[in-house]
């Protein structure tokens, strides 16, 4: 399993640690902190699953800047050489939710789509408002989800299955936006690629 992994990588640099020339050691310590990055995310999906399912999830509703929020959630994305294209209104209004919820719902959808579109296509943020609702769009050119498993990663939460970190990360994803009163939907992206489209009632 990966914490095996990570003993076994943290054991090679104390073994060789003086010996190893420091890039050696550099890269040894970014495989250890990108291993240990990607357990954090898979428990904390895994107890925000189990907070959803027992139904501990209360929001905490306050008026929210769509904006800032993208921009907070880009600042804490390691995006490698990916570039993001951003079409998100300043002046859009404010709509009444949880920001640490939507925070951590837009984190998982644009991390995802910075782990699979290609290096060289930038992922595409778009907001707007369409009648009662805020429409956050995110766009990426990579494989997609297949259309049989979309239906699956909708279901109510109670979903369970061999769930890998994507997937897991999709229910809290799917989750969350109920809890909000929202929808969430899987579309193609035109020429390729998965557009995640997330509704949220401006006054729930």
């Amino acid at each position: 399993g990966s914490l095996s992994t990570v003993e076994f990588k943290v054991a090679a640099l104390l073994d060789g640690g003086v010996t190893a020339p420091a890039r050696v050691q550099r890269e040894r310590l970014v495989a250890i902190d990108a291993e240990v990055q990607r357990m954090t995310r898979l428990v904390d999906d895994l107890i925000d699953v189990g907070r959803l399912e027992t139904g501990e999830v209360t929001p905490r509703l306050t008026p929210v800047s769509v904006a800032k929020l993208v921009r907070r959630v880009l600042s804490t994305i390691d995006a490698g050489e990916r570039t993001f294209d951003i079409d998100v209104p300043d002046d859009l209004p404010a709509f009444v939710t949880d920001s640490a919820m939507v925070e951590r719902t837009l984190t998982i959808v644009i991390g995802n789509a910075c782990r699979f579109a290609p290096v060289d296509r930038p992922v595409r943020i778009t907001a707007g408002v369409t009648g009662d609702d805020l429409e956050i769009l995110v766009i990426d050119r990579g494989p997609g989800i297949d259309r049989s498993r979309r239906a699956v990663l909708l279901e109510p939460v109670s979903w369970r299955g061999e769930a890998n970190g994507v997937d897991l990360s999709l229910r809290v994803v799917s989750g969350f936006v109920k809890v909000l009163g929202g929808e969430l939907r899987f579309e193609d992206t035109p020429g390729g690629g998965l557009t995640v489209v997330i509704e949220f009632p401006l006054h729930p």
